[in-house]
């Protein structure tokens, strides 16, 4: 950088450029600095001084999709409902949807991180799956439920006198 007496930036050479539009972005935003000015011997004095920018790029999401269907893989489970939730404290994140007609779902924008895949359907054994998501991932989740198991109680009895049978 090269700034004036008066502290203005006048001029920003780019030494190590990226491209893609950053090192205009730079130099717009150098241009914007102000400082005190320097002096040398008393007086102010123009000067060139090293000055670094880095640039961080924020991680891309994730996407997490799949397909929600009953056990043999015929029918979609339109009313499934599907929830994804962080397993880190310092993130609070958690969404739920209902899984569309075809019984498919989607969520984009999810943060990297470890996150806990629930899937519910009544009449159906619920699913659960721990997934780690990195940035930029793309993950495919099906899913196929099996009906939950109906227990009976009570007692057998005997037709005409209702006697209890055993066993």
């Amino acid at each position: 950088l090269t700034i004036d007496k008066e502290g203005n930036v006048t001029d920003v050479e780019i030494l190590e450029g990226l491209g893609y539009g950053l090192d205009e972005q730079a130099r717009e935003a150098a241009r914007q600095f102000k400082f005190s000015p320097a002096e040398i011997d008393g007086k102010s004095a123009s000067v060139r001084l090293p000055f670094r920018i880095q640039f961080s790029l924020p991680p891309r999401p994730a996407l997490v999709r799949g397909e929600v269907k009953s056990e043999r893989g015929s029918a979609s489970l339109s009313d499934a409902i599907v929830s994804i939730e962080a397993l880190e404290t310092k993130k609070q994140i958690r969404s739920t949807i209902q899984v569309d007609k075809d019984g498919s779902f989607e969520f984009s924008e999810v943060p990297p991180g470890i996150y806990q895949l629930s899937i519910e359907v009544d009449g159906y054994l619920s699913k659960t799956k721990k997934l780690k998501l990195e940035a930029g991932d793309v993950v495919e989740f099906d899913a196929s439920l099996s009906k939950e198991p109906v227990v009976l109680r009570g007692n057998v009895k005997q037709a005409g006198d209702r006697t209890t049978l055993a066993g």
